[in-house]
């Protein structure tokens, strides 16, 4: 159900969202809120994952929870144990918007992939 502004918007313990409409009857709503996977003009950073040993991009990537937001060093799209886990280094690129940088993001793999036949190992798809 689309947001209605006309009501006041409260959110379930559970996460969900709702109105409480002119009956006095609950009607789930959306988010008043732009979630991360938005693609709009929220703050956001390009990064790629680089391999420890080798130095080869594994993955660019953008994401709202990077350094821009945390400090140089504190991102926080990946735990430290997961940037173990996969043996590389948190590098970020570029600053923009979401849009902006989701957009750089498909650049840079598809470059890569023209240019090694494959994309990097842990970019799945496009997006």
């Amino acid at each position: 159900m689309h947001q209605d502004s006309s009501h006041k918007i409260y959110k379930r313990d559970s996460g969900g969202y709702y109105v409480i409409d002119d009956n006095g009857v609950q009607r789930t709503t959306s988010s008043p809120n732009e979630h991360g996977n938005t693609l709009g003009d929220q703050p956001a950073e390009l990064y790629c994952l680089t391999c420890r040993r080798t130095g080869e991009p594994k993955k660019y990537g953008e994401t709202t929870l990077g350094e821009d937001r945390y400090g140089k060093g504190n991102q926080k799209r990946y735990s430290t144990d997961k940037i173990e886990e996969m043996g590389v280094l948190y590098d970020k690129i570029d600053s923009g918007t979401k849009k902006d940088m989701h957009r750089k993001q498909t650049e840079m793999i598809k470059q890569y992939e023209k240019e090694n036949g494959k994309k990097p190992e842990f970019n799945k798809t496009y997006q």
